[in-house]
């Protein structure tokens, strides 16, 4: 079966396609079928869209996979209805232990099998976190939006009092009124949500193609029936929810002072004021908790920026080296190609050094295995602690740039004939060795019954951002040592003089020349990887700072309303303060005081919320602590001198209200 972006690229989506043959692995095999164009991944972190792939029968050699304890074998299965997870699991226990009495000698203690939600393996915990946290951003500023328009409702729910009074005075009852305030609230959140909708479609456009790519795994990112029908129940329930309250409040008038000529001067309730004013708490409360978010996420993006990585990325080109079975059945050819295939590339003009490795940094593709110190207290099969390892050839140090701290490097002997040597990295070190020497010391890595092998060697550690953003206790040890099937796909890594992506032809000609159909993949610069790996940190970073000045803008405008409403309700009585001798300045005051009181009490109330909310973005965060007070000082402050220019520019229009003018105020 043929992928639908192989079909075209190779076969330029010719229909008679069906029936040919095709060459994999030494083996010729009849296309059969073609896949729809869909959205996949079979790498794990860091995959693609669209990924020209073959799938071929599933075959197993029975004495092979004897000899091979160490093989994974990955199964993608449907549950029966009403099916739970924990009973497939509890199912599957029970089939293993039946494998280990029929395969004793490969199916040690320590082999097992585990199910999980196919949904937990495809997408990444922390783009799954992240996602929640943007879920809760749009959930933010549309909450903050809708006290906007709650506001709105109220102040125009007050100028309508005299209206609503004659509808009641002419029969209408309370809940034809409320019924009526509804519809209009219900219309408004309709038109909001079909112009939304219209936005979207070019946002979304816009937005896609920024996305991660491990994101990306999830499937085409689009607006279907399934958005749009949420979309308009959100509308629905938006528009009633936040109507109800202003038309509740309107529909309840005393007749006798609303149809009087003076009704203005009444139309301000003591009920309807503290609910304006717990919206615009409620709305800058709302919008620090956004403006905190963003700004632990654009700290932690700067520090990844700026970090030491642990190794030196420029001049770095990799790619995958994946050898067909058919022609390399054996560990030991694998190992004469990897070693031929470096002495050649080594001899190319502006190559300074190459290396071949099993995990490629920045990519989160290494191996873990469990470690056994020796002279420490045993621990219970399957507790032993699991770290990532990789093996490498000779110069992987010196080619990365990678310092060692402690003791020295593989030989070559070590490496191309089996020795028991590890290399480990400072955490590592630091972790197990804590006020030793680990030079000299002995550890068992890997399952069943592993050799001792010794340290000799303490490297400096390294990060992977965007992966994980966290330093790992790492392992490396010669790559003779590891048993098949590692071998079957290593990463070759090339340090060049110039550019590395002008040298990409000459270094693939070289691995073609031992090999013309030695399949080569993600040819790649180990700058182009870094860069990919805080796409995911940057694209969060942004969108989220984004919503967070949605949201600032949005109080400021729910704050310069509400203010900008009151100085028009009370123009009669600030009139009267001017006439009564009261200064400019006194009536800045008092008109600023007012809003400030109600950012401070949101502020106060967003601080205690984000130290609360902050902590389910730690994983997120590198460098920076969920709770750090540089930044919630600095958005705090921030958020208040907006607010405070919200204020202003209402409270100076209140000092220029004529007194003789305002006297007559209706």
């Amino acid at each position: 079966m043929l992928s639908y972006e192989l079909w075209q690229q190779m076969c330029g989506g010719t229909a008679d396609v069906l029936g040919q043959t095709l060459r994999v692995d030494g083996r010729s095999l009849a296309i059969i079928g073609v896949m729809p164009p869909i959205a996949f991944n079979n790498q794990g972190i860091g995959g693609q869209v669209g990924w020209r792939s073959i799938w071929t029968p599933f075959r197993v050699n029975e004495a092979k996979a004897q000899n091979n304890p160490g093989r994974v074998v990955r199964v993608n299965a449907r549950l029966k209805a009403g099916v739970t997870l924990d009973q497939a699991r509890a199912e599957l226990e029970t089939v293993m232990e039946g494998w280990k009495q029929s395969y004793p000698e490969t199916h040690g203690s320590e082999i097992g099998i585990y199910a999980a939600e196919l949904r937990d393996y495809v997408v990444d915990p922390n783009a799954q976190r992240a996602m929640w946290v943007l879920f809760g951003a749009v959930v933010f500023v549309l909450l903050i939006a809708c006290g906007n328009v709650a506001n709105l409702l109220l102040a125009r729910g007050a100028e309508r009092e005299k209206e609503i009074a004659v509808r009641t005075a002419l029969g209408a009852s309370r809940f034809t009124i409320v019924q009526q305030l509804l519809t209009e609230s219900l219309l408004l959140a309709v038109g909001g949500a079909v112009a939304g909708w219209l936005l979207a479609r070019w946002l979304v456009a816009a937005i896609v193609k920024f996305i991660p790519n491990a994101w990306q795994r999830m499937g085409e990112v689009q607006l279907d029936a399934g958005v749009f029908g949420f979309t308009s129940l959100l509308a629905v329930l938006t528009g009633l929810l936040f109507g109800l309250a202003p038309a509740l409040g309107a529909s309840k008038i005393d007749l006798n002072d609303a149809l009087k000529s003076g009704a203005r001067a009444v139309s301000t309730s003591g009920a309807r004021q503290r609910l304006r004013s717990a919206l615009v708490v409620l709305e800058v409360a709302l919008a620090l908790v956004l403006l905190v978010g963003s700004g632990l996420l654009l700290k932690s993006f700067a520090n990844l920026r700026n970090v030491e990585l642990g190794f030196n990325p420029d001049n770095l080109l990799t790619m995958s080296l994946r050898l067909p079975n058919s022609r390399y059945p054996e560990p030991l050819q694998r190992v004469n190609l990897f070693q031929q295939t470096l002495a050649n590339v080594n001899q190319l003009p502006g190559v300074q050094s190459a290396a071949i490795c099993f995990s490629l940094l920045m990519i989160g593709d290494g191996a873990t295995d469990p470690v056994v110190i020796e002279g420490r207290p045993p621990v219970p099969k399957g507790e032993e602690p699991v770290l990532r390892g990789g093996s490498i050839s000779p110069d992987y140090f010196r080619t990365m740039g990678i310092n060692i701290l402690r003791g020295r490097a593989f030989t070559e002997q070590e490496v191309w004939q089996e020795s028991h040597v590890i290399i480990v990295n400072e955490a590592f070190a630091q972790h197990f060795f804590l006020n030793e020497d680990p030079i000299g010391k002995r550890i068992k890595v890997g399952y069943g019954d592993p050799p001792w092998t010794t340290i000799v060697g303490v490297v400096a550690n390294h990060i992977q951002p965007g992966v994980d953003n966290r330093v790992w206790e790492e392992m490396f040890y010669p790559y003779v040592n590891t048993a098949d099937p590692p071998l079957w796909t290593m990463n070759l890594i090339v340090k060049t003089v110039g550019d590395p992506a002008a040298l990409t032809p000459a270094v693939v000609d070289e691995v073609r020349n031992l090999d013309r159909l030695q399949p080569i993949a993600k040819i790649r610069t180990m700058r182009d990887l870094t860069a990919d790996a805080l796409q995911a940190d940057r694209f969060i970073a942004g969108l989220l700072g984004s919503f967070a000045m949605l949201a600032l803008l949005l109080a400021a405008i729910g704050i310069y309303g509400v203010m900008s409403y009151n100085v028009t309700q009370r123009t009669q009585e600030l009139g009267i303060r001017l006439a009564l001798g009261a200064t400019a300045s006194n009536v800045l005051r008092l008109v600023v005081g007012q809003g400030v009181t109600l950012t401070l009490v949101g502020v106060t109330v967003g601080l205690i919320a984000s130290l609360a909310l902050t902590r389910l973005m730690e994983t997120l965060l590198f460098g920076v602590s969920a709770t750090d007070p540089a930044t919630f000082l600095l958005i705090a402050l921030l958020l208040t001198a907006v607010a405070l220019i919200a204020c202003y520019l209402p409270a100076r229009r209140a000092t220029k209200v004529d007194p003789i003018i305002a006297l007559r105020y209706e």
